[in-house]
């Protein structure tokens, strides 16, 4: 899966996300969902409460799961 954000609404900033690793349908959605879930039950997450993106809730601790489980994750800034 391949994503075009920009930061902070900046049009000049535009970043190019990649997940890798596997089908997105069915071998990705399976290991989110698993490791998000033992992520909440398990690691040392953010003291924050209220309605929360899994960025927010399980940060850095969710990404160690999913690197550990064949998940790449690539970030690079686009110029025009």
């Amino acid at each position: 899966m391949r994503f075009v954000s920009t930061v902070g609404g900046d049009p000049k900033t535009r970043t190019l996300s990649e997940l890798a690793g596997g089908h997105p349908g069915y071998d990705e959605t399976d290991k989110l969902l698993a490791e998000s879930a033992l992520s909440l039950a398990f690691d040392e997450l953010p003291d924050l409460a209220g309605q929360l993106t899994p960025v927010q809730a399980m940060g850095d601790a969710l990404l160690a799961r999913l690197q550990e489980n064949s998940m790449i994750f690539r970030t690079c800034p686009l110029h025009d």
